[in-house]
């Protein structure tokens, strides 16, 4: 007979990471549908204001072993079962994509050879950092209410998102198209989805692009943003149904 090393199926789990200001509770709609795609998910909170950029990363770091836990207790009593294929994807808001590639950018966290990156969708990313944050960081009560992660969201070339590398799996974007000009904040590039530019979600080695109508809050809780998800987290593209570029 096989041994179960040969039988066990792949631990397919997905992490889902809130932006700035926001709390696990703004994924929720997203980690039901994940769930019922048959996905683990691990909804993972962490405090966007209190801390840097840097030390917000070790809880990507603690959401991946929530992933390994969730393996070990797939394979149940059956020690014999082979966990060299847990794979791992992710879905981030706005900063949360951020905190994804300060994780990759440090050498020091320790990536077990049996854990598989598959995917991720970034949604609202300031990968290329804000212009809000530009205009906006040197006024006392931005970083009071924004913490140093917020701060660190400038477009500087020389700043802290100019730093960091791109992604090391198959990564698509999602960016709102939604807003038009608010005159109680600073100045944004046209298009925009409120708090991003397009402009500023592209990063290299993006496989898929996509613009929605929706604004920047509600881009994880949006259905056909939510569907998306889950099309590219299953196949590398976004849905078809969707049309080159737009929804």
């Amino acid at each position: 007979m096989p041994d179960s090393a040969a039988q066990a199926a792949p631990t397919e789990c997905v992490i889902l990471l809130h932006g700035l200001g926001r709390t696990a509770a703004s994924m929720l709609w997203l980690a039901r549908d994940l769930r019922a795609e048959g996905f683990v998910v691990i909804n993972q909170n962490y405090p966007s204001r209190s801390e840097a950029i840097p030390a917000l990363s070790h809880k990507v770091h603690s959401a991946i072993n929530r992933c390994e836990a969730a393996a070990h207790a797939a394979a149940g009593a059956n020690t014999n079962a082979d966990l060299a294929s847990v794979h791992i994807s992710f879905v981030t808001h706005s900063m949360g994509a951020i905190l994804l590639r300060s994780y990759f950018a440090n050498p020091d966290f320790m990536r077990p050879t049996h854990i598989q990156f598959q995917r991720a969708v970034l949604l609202g990313p300031p990968n290329q950092g804000s212009e809000i944050v530009d205009q906006m960081m040197s006024r006392w009560y931005f970083k009071l209410a924004n913490g140093s992660a917020g701060v660190a969201l400038g477009t500087a070339p020389d700043g802290y998102l100019a730093s960091l590398p791109g992604l090391p799996m198959q990564f698509g974007v999602i960016a709102g198209v939604a807003a038009k000009q608010n005159w109680l904040l600073p100045k944004l590039p046209m298009p925009h989805d409120g708090k991003v530019s397009v402009s500023s979600t592209h990063l290299a080695g993006e496989t898929a692009h996509l613009q929605v109508p929706v604004k920047h809050t509600w881009l994880p809780s949006n259905a056909k943003v939510r569907k998306n998800v889950v099309f590219f987290l299953r196949n590398g593209i976004f849905s078809p149904e969707t049309g080159a570029g737009t929804l």
